[in-house]
């Protein structure tokens, strides 16, 4: 059977039923620009949602994007008049 370790090498759910057991976090540092830090405040003062899950929701669009455009997928946005504009996620 498998050992799930939480990322400080505790088995996951140790003393606690590990059905229930608390979300694994690393702590990540990162220099970001001033700008960068506006947009993702202000996005995430939007959307009422901490910093930390707005962080967290860009990384799994980036991925889903990513995962699209290697499938052979193409991005697109759909305006209100219809016009289709595909974007070039290189």
């Amino acid at each position: 059977m498998s050992d799930p370790r939480c990322t400080d090498g505790r088995a996951a759910g140790a003393g606690q039923n590990a059905s229930h057991a608390p979300p694994s976090f690393v702590r990540l540092t990162v220099n970001v620009e001033r700008e960068t830090m506006r947009t993702l405040q202000r996005l995430a003062e939007a959307n009422r949602v901490s910093l930390t899950d707005g962080i967290g929701r860009a990384v799994t669009m980036w991925e889903f994007l990513t995962d699209q455009v290697a499938q052979g997928n193409r991005i697109a946005l759909i305006h209100p008049g219809g016009t289709i504009q595909t974007l070039d996620m290189r």
